[in-house]
């Protein structure tokens, strides 16, 4: 079970929790149009583009390019309406992975600048 709609809701991450795998690391897109907001969502990383169509497209090459990838959630913090996650990132078995730090902007239980 990863992060469901409105767990983001005031700036709080409730959903999530250490050792939580986000919806997306499995390649389900719908978590996309779930979180983010299409119209005037806002993308500071140059690997990944701003709209939500382009979003899902670009993780689900990603994950056909790696399809054991998984993104382990290890903290969360939350402050009005920011939310920091700390994940781990292991683009296939047996790997070490990366740390990850995402710090996301929440509207209305979406994330609306990431």
């Amino acid at each position: 079970m990863g992060l469901q709609p409105g767990d983001l809701s005031g700036g709080r991450a409730g959903g999530a929790q250490r050792g939580e795998r986000v919806g997306v690391d499995a390649g389900q897109m719908s978590a996309v149009d779930a979180y983010a907001v299409a119209k005037g969502y806002q993308q500071h990383s140059p690997q990944f583009p701003n709209s939500s169509q382009d979003l899902k497209a670009t993780l689900a090459a990603s994950y056909q390019q790696f399809p054991d990838a998984t993104y382990d959630i290890k903290r969360v913090i939350a402050e009005g309406d920011l939310v920091a996650v700390h994940g781990h990132c292991v683009g296939a078995p047996g790997r070490r992975g990366k740390a990850v730090l995402d710090i996301f902007r929440v509207r209305d239980g979406k994330i609306v600048e990431r």
